[in-house]
């Protein structure tokens, strides 16, 4: 064939050619803008991590703050409780104090608030209370009610879930904002005075709402589960408080003033 000698040409391919001045400038510019977008990527993450680096450290300032506020606070509505004879020093001896204290602590988590445990025989009879600053305080009277350890657990994780949760600051924040208000639309600050001398009663009588008391039930339940102890011993200690006569009439249990609905939460603990 006329054919067999010719050589045959084939289009050289694409990427082999040499690029035009323009399309050579072209792939400059683009990788030129990959590179000054992968820049911008890279300072926005970069800010983004300063800003939650400067948000945590500023979180963490203001909770330091907040913490040594309560600290003083509980500090001194723990005096003040004493000096207006609501508290009065424990009679347990201090080995059973001593006992009772590394009992109590030792029962509780790592992921536990910090608190500080304190002895007091209560005015009112049988009682805890959750103090600012992490204090709880375990009266006498609910030592002397209580027939097993447990049940003392029992209300202790309930007080502590309280700490968890920080209800008493935020219950109290709640109380100074409607009186701060009050004072402001009415012009007289007298009150404010009035508030201080008066908070301390304020934190012992204060009724929690239904969900705080829900919230702690929950943190002691859930404790107590974790611990292997169930939760029958806090339905049992419940049933004695609300049973509990040596009161004075008109005095409900703190427990006990702040859940209308205590059946039911025995017959949840006993449930559970």
């Amino acid at each position: 064939s006329s054919h067999m000698g010719r050589k045959i040409s084939t289009p050289t391919n694409f990427r082999e050619q040499a690029l035009s001045p323009e399309m050579e400038e072209a792939k400059q510019r683009a990788i030129e803008a990959e590179q000054t977008l992968r820049e911008a990527e890279e300072q926005r993450i970069a800010a983004e991590q300063e800003a939650q680096r400067l948000a945590e450290e500023a979180q963490t300032a203001e909770s330091a703050a907040l913490a040594e506020v309560e600290a003083e606070l509980g500090h001194d509505v723990l005096i003040q409780l004493e000096q207006n004879g609501m508290l009065s020093p424990s009679e347990l001896e201090q080995e059973e104090q001593v006992r009772l204290r590394s009992m109590l602590r030792d029962h509780l988590f790592d992921d536990a608030p910090q608190v500080t445990i304190h002895f007091y025989s209560f005015q009112f009879g049988p009682n805890a209370l959750a103090l600012p600053g992490g204090n709880i305080v375990m009266t006498d009277e609910l030592v002397a009610l209580a027939e097993t350890d447990d049940e003392l657990l029992s209300v202790f994780l309930h007080e502590v879930g309280h700490v968890k949760h920080r209800h008493l600051v935020r219950q109290t924040l709640r109380a100074s904002v409607i009186t701060v208000m009050i004072m402001w639309l009415s012009g007289d600050f007298s009150a404010a005075s009035e508030l201080a001398v008066t908070l301390p009663a304020t934190l012992i009588t204060m009724s929690y709402g239904r969900s705080f008391e829900t919230d702690a039930d929950q943190y002691a339940i859930e404790h107590l589960d974790r611990l292997g102890i169930g939760t029958e011993s806090f339905a049992v200690i419940m049933q004695r408080l609300r049973d509990s006569q040596d009161v004075p009439s008109g005095w409900v249990p703190h427990y006990l003033s702040t859940h209308p609905d205590t059946d039911e939460r025995i017959r949840m603990m006993q449930a559970d």
